[in-house]
């Protein structure tokens, strides 16, 4: 096991192991899937000329929010994932892998930066309708 790949036997895996790793992965996916339907929102708002709306904000934010909580839950889905799928193995061979890569601060910079421009242009947005009812 020193080469950093689990040794894991799938067909001694109980049902609802099998059925944990597989839904902390599809969660994961559905979230980053969520994440990119929500930017193809956006792009289909800026199509319609509407760059600066509250609708077009929270779409940008959400975008950033999903991706965050992509990149936060792949970081604990590895040593959750890990400690499942080796509960089987006899106790020196069970772990909890922990990793953390510059990749992973890479991904969560941008995505908090989309989340806070998504913030601003919907605030923004919303002093710009309160200002025309004052015009």
């Amino acid at each position: 096991m020193g080469d950093g790949n689990a040794d894991i036997d799938i067909s001694r895996l109980s049902l609802w192991q099998a059925v944990s790793a597989t839904l902390i992965d599809t969660i994961i996916i559905a979230i980053l899937a969520y994440g990119f339907v929500q930017l193809r929102l956006l792009f289909l708002s800026y199509s319609k000329a509407d760059y600066f709306s509250v609708k077009s904000a929270n779409y940008c934010y959400a975008f950033g929010k999903a991706l965050v909580i992509w990149a936060v839950l792949q970081l604990l889905s590895e040593p959750l994932l890990s400690f499942i799928l080796t509960l089987n193995n006899h106790f020196p061979d069970r772990y909890i892998s922990i990793s953390f890569e510059s990749s992973d601060l890479i991904l969560l910079f941008p995505s908090i930066s989309i989340m806070i421009i998504g913030q601003i242009l919907k605030k923004a947005c919303q002093i710009t309708e309160e200002n025309k009812q004052f015009i």
